[in-house]
């Protein structure tokens, strides 16, 4: 049981390490930065899923030693270097592209932190190498704090964000702000499909042009690890056109959400990311 707990409790430390009505041509480029910021959340959620699949694996993993976990592609490998009171774990996938779940990933994700026994708490600080997701590259670290339980008894992580998405087109995205995970359903089993978290915290996106968009959990995002998109929760989201709510639904899994105006205009909106 308390091996279950401490493979359970790593994988949340790696995932914490993403138009239906007409809108009017005045704000349809605030609206197309709106679904640019999205598909960094997006991004987001991605990564942090590969990392998750590895360190479930984790005690199979020995020092140095290269690995495909099931979970992964063939053409991805994880390598662990452990020292006295450290760890480090690196995730590659290649100059060339490699394929998970319908994306084209290239580059590194490196992990590192301190291994000590019966800590309640540990900080992990993760870097981003030359990586990929499709044709957008992802810059960035961080740092991730983790707690065995918060209060009620839930691994949780704070996720401090420093996160640059560049498209080709030289379009692209600064994330700046902090998250706070709670793995509510799922840990302590090795099945990555029932595992259920709830996201809150606030977070800026940062285009290339100076325009900011703030963004503010309102209800707790609800992330599904079998569905592409939050299944419900809601947010306040700061713009320099238009500012409102939006609505993530009450909890089915589809691409549907809302966005409310400050004026009570309520948009219908499609996740077609």
């Amino acid at each position: 049981m308390k091996r279950l707990l401490f493979i359970s409790v790593w994988a949340l430390i790696m995932l914490a390490c993403n138009e239906g009505d007409e809108i009017p041509n005045d704000v349809e480029p605030d609206n197309s930065n709106l679904a640019l910021s999205m598909e960094v959340d997006h991004t987001e959620n991605l990564i942090n899923d590969l990392v998750v699949v590895s360190v479930q694996n984790y005690a199979s993993m020995q020092e140095g030693r290269m690995f495909n976990p099931p979970s992964l592609p063939a053409c991805a490998t994880a390598t662990l270097v452990v020292g006295q009171n450290s760890a480090e774990l690196t995730l590659d996938f290649g100059s060339n592209g490699c394929s998970f779940q319908g994306y084209v990933l290239q580059g590194q994700i490196v992990m590192n932190w301190n291994s000590l026994p019966d800590a309640d708490q540990v900080l992990v600080q993760c870097e981003l190498i030359d990586f990929y997701v499709g044709t957008k590259q992802v810059q960035g670290n961080s740092s991730i704090l983790y707690e065995i339980a918060n209060d009620i008894g839930n691994p949780q992580s704070t996720h401090s964000l420093n996160l640059t998405v560049i498209w080709p087109n030289g379009q692209q995205i600064h994330r700046e702000g902090e998250k706070i995970r709670e793995w509510i359903e799922g840990y302590g089993n090795m099945d990555y499909a029932d595992n259920v978290y709830l996201i809150s915290g606030y977070w800026t996106s940062t285009f290339v042009n100076g325009n900011v968009y703030s963004y503010e959990v309102l209800n707790p995002l609800r992330r599904e690890a079998t569905c592409s998109h939050f299944v419900s929760g809601s947010m306040d989201v700061q713009r320099p056109v238009l500012s409102g709510v939006f609505d993530f639904g009450e909890g089915d899994c589809d691409n549907l959400a809302t966005f409310t105006l400050t004026d009570g205009t309520v948009i219908d909106v499609v996740l077609d990311y």
